[in-house]
Formats: C-alpha cells, sequence, structure tokens
C-alpha cells in the first residue's frame, strides 16, 4: 500500500446498540505522526451534532493525554465553545 496512512473502525450503527451496562476495549496505543486513536458513542437517534457525541477515549498522534469529551449542539453551533470542566488522567 502507498497511502501515506491507513484507516479503520468497528462501525455498529443500524447493527447494535449498548443500553446500560459495561462496554471495554484493550487497545495498544502506540504514538505515530496521524494517529487518532479513538472510542466514541453516538445516539441511535439524531443526527450530529443535535444527538450529541460522547467520546470515551481519543489521543491525538504522540500526545501524552487521553482526551474525554461530550459535543453536543451547545458546544458545537451555538458558539459557546468553552466545554464543561474535564480532566484527563495520564499513566
Amino acid at each position: 500500500d502507498t497511502a501515506p496512512f491507513l484507516t479503520g473502525g468497528v462501525y455498529t450503527k443500524d447493527k447494535r446498540t449498548f443500553g446500560l451496562g459495561r462496554l471495554e476495549i484493550k487497545a495498544k496505543l502506540n504514538p505515530a505522526k496521524g494517529a487518532w486513536p479513538a472510542f466514541w458513542m453516538l445516539p441511535k437517534e439524531g443526527k450530529w451534532p443535535d444527538g450529541g457525541e460522547i467520546d470515551i477515549m481519543e489521543r491525538l498522534s504522540h500526545d501524552k493525554l487521553i482526551y474525554q469529551t461530550v459535543h453536543s449542539r451547545y458546544t458545537q453551533t451555538d458558539s459557546l465553545r468553552v466545554n464543561p470542566p474535564a480532566s484527563s488522567i495520564v499513566g
């Protein structure tokens, strides 16, 4: 493959939904230019951004932080770009 970057994912839209409970993922996150490993949740109903999005885990390229973010119409289209308080765990 001559592409400088490859992508992949597991998409469950219209195939599987998850209710209350626990969802677990085990992954090795190697730092690399252009890498963006992520674990996101989107609603079954509603389109983005009105339906919202929960980023359970995101790591960007060589960043040492793991990010958790909540996106919604409030943060994306209402010009209220300051997200609610958040924290990250490094370790």
